[in-house]
């Protein structure tokens, strides 16, 4: 949260700023969108390579075959436990980047938006 304060704030800014303006602040469409509690309507993510390769992971792990030399089925444990972090890291990653792309596209959005309001 620390290292996204900064932006809060910069956006906060800029928010105050566009409720301060003498014509945006008096725009309907503005309030509808600051006001609405109601969010965008979300898009269905389509599965990505590294998923099919993590369910094939899995589904391979399942079999359950047990190693006969004793190092060998030590280390194939350990590597299911990484797997499994390692995916877990990647979809957390993934969700934050889609995020920042959320946010983006909302802020060009409201930027259109905004420059459609100000022209004569």
């Amino acid at each position: 949260l620390g290292e996204w304060q900064p932006y809060c704030r910069a956006l906060e800014t800029f928010l105050q700023q566009v409720v301060a303006h003498r014509l945006l602040s008096k725009n309907p469409a503005l309030e509808l969108f600051l006001t609405s509690a109601d969010p965008p309507g979300r898009q269905k993510i389509k599965k990505n390579l590294f998923n099919r390769l993590s369910q094939a992971m899995e589904e391979m792990r399942k079999e359950g075959h047990k190693d006969v030399d004793e190092f060998f089925q030590t280390v194939r444990d350990q590597n299911l436990q990484l797997t499994g972090s390692s995916r877990t890291a990647a979809e957390k990653f993934l969700d934050v980047v889609l995020t920042e792309q959320k946010i983006a596209v909302a802020c060009g959005h409201f930027s259109a938006a905004l420059h459609l309001c100000v022209e004569p």
